[in-house]
């Protein structure tokens, strides 16, 4: 591989990349240690995201009892859930990393700046485009899976596993 830096790019890596891997041979408990504390006994982003997970199990998601059975209530319930994760989320991204510009371009790959006025965009901009696809058929399609999961799941013809059927 070639460590020449392309000029279409604005971000390179130092190369090669580094093998962060846990699943190296032989076997370093060291390494193994200082990652798990490293991803797990940090405020990392696993960690946030199996926060999240549980708290939207627990108090936002609709329960197993109205998913047993397909009905506009509930599959509306997890549209609308699903709905205001991927408006906080990814516009909170958006507005931080294009708007704001926190990160400025140190990390940016592309050089280029969000397109506006660009017949390329179905909307002639680029992140009115990006929000309309992934509001439309991202959401549509992570609804449909999450409803199908918990319909699975309800019905028990895909395994649960709880908190209080396996403590550890």
């Amino acid at each position: 591989m070639s460590k020449s830096k392309s000029s279409d790019w604005n971000y390179h890596p130092d190369l090669p990349l580094a093998d962060g891997s846990i699943f190296k041979w032989p076997v370093r408990v060291g390494f193994l240690a200082r990652w798990f504390v490293r991803n797990w006994l940090t405020l990392s982003e696993r960690v946030m995201m199996v926060i999240l997970a549980i708290a939207l199990w627990l108090w936002i998601y609709p329960d197993f009892a109205s998913a047993s059975s397909f009905q506009i209530g509930w599959t509306a319930h997890l549209w609308s859930a699903n709905f205001a994760l991927v408006l906080i989320s990814a516009g909170t991204l958006q507005w931080y990393f294009f708007m704001r510009k926190g990160q400025g371009t140190e990390l940016k790959f592309d050089k280029l700046e969000m397109a506006k006025g660009n017949r390329l965009w179905s909307f002639s901009n680029q992140v009115h485009d990006n929000m309309f696809h992934s509001l439309v058929s991202g959401l549509g399609f992570l609804t449909l899976f999450s409803a199908l999961t918990m319909w699975l799941m309800a019905k028990g013809y895909a395994p649960t596993i709880t908190p209080l059927g396996n403590p550890v």
